[in-house]
């Protein structure tokens, strides 16, 4: 028998549901600040569905309460769903410009995004992986900053 290490990418087909340690690291240069780095441990849920990539887990966040954040993604393109006391859906699709909203309880807000990170890569055999993201933030028009999220998944025992 052939010893394959498996790693699946976009352009493969095997659907699959595997619980997961999700380490993030987050960073966000502000065009007018210092560089903000921000660290989540938490458990979640990777999806493979077809060519589509889905992370779910969900975030507490201080003085708003519980999001629940979806990351949809093939290598090149995705969306990043959040619902809770604040919402989010933004398109990501790299090297290009994608339109999206933000809500919170005050309202809603037109959101552009500018792309150049959007990969993801699943190791079966090993039980790991991870998603990596990076944008360029505008908010009704303002400049919020360049974001740069990491996800490293680990299958949950």
């Amino acid at each position: 028998m052939n010893n394959v290490n498996r790693s699946y990418t976009d352009k493969q087909a095997a659907d699959f549901q595997q619980p997961v340690m999700i380490h993030l690291i987050s960073k966000v240069m502000r065009p007018d600040g210092p560089t903000e780095e921000m660290e989540l441990y938490t458990d979640g849920v990777l999806y493979k569905k077809g060519a589509v990539f889905y992370l779910r887990y969900r975030e507490e966040v201080k003085d708003i309460g519980p999001v629940d954040h979806t990351i949809k993604i093939q290598d090149g393109e995705g969306m990043i769903l959040r619902k809770g006391p604040v919402a989010m859906r933004q398109p990501l699709k790299a090297g290009a410009s994608t339109e999206g909203t933000y809500e919170t309880p005050l309202g809603m807000m037109r959101t552009l995004t500018e792309t150049d990170r959007c990969h993801v890569r699943w190791h079966e055999e090993q039980g790991c992986g991870h998603i990596d993201l990076g944008y360029h933030l505008y908010l009704q028009g303002q400049d919020v900053g360049w974001f740069h999220l990491n996800f490293q998944l680990k299958k949950a025992h």
